[in-house]
């Protein structure tokens, strides 16, 4: 295939893409590293079940909760997981409780 000036290159392309995701970073910890982001991530984790001291790893099951609510407060959680990765500086490759999110 030739490679013409309108189309991009696998590796244009994937440069193009670590350069945008590597800026969305930098905005989520201006955003979410400031005084009113900081208040508002206080809030979304109280809201979504963060409730057992912040933990991430804290379970979201109950005595006597059913599998579905648990899986219902798990799933809840998700995007304040993705924010907590966005704003970390660097995750390491060998940390076993790296989320999902970072590897996005």
């Amino acid at each position: 295939m030739i490679n013409t000036p309108d189309r991009e290159t696998a590796e244009q392309q994937q440069a193009r893409k670590k350069q945008h995701g590597d800026q969305l970073r930098l905005d989520y910890r201006f955003i979410f590293n400031g005084e009113k982001g900081k208040e508002i991530l206080k809030d979304l984790k109280h809201r979504f079940g963060w409730r057992y001291g912040g933990d991430i790893e804290s379970p979201s099951a109950s005595f006597g909760a059913s599998s579905r609510d648990v899986f219902l407060k798990e799933g809840m959680k998700e995007p304040i997981r993705y924010i907590l990765a966005m704003t970390e500086e660097e995750a390491s490759n060998n940390d076993p409780k790296q989320t999902r999110a970072i590897n996005e």
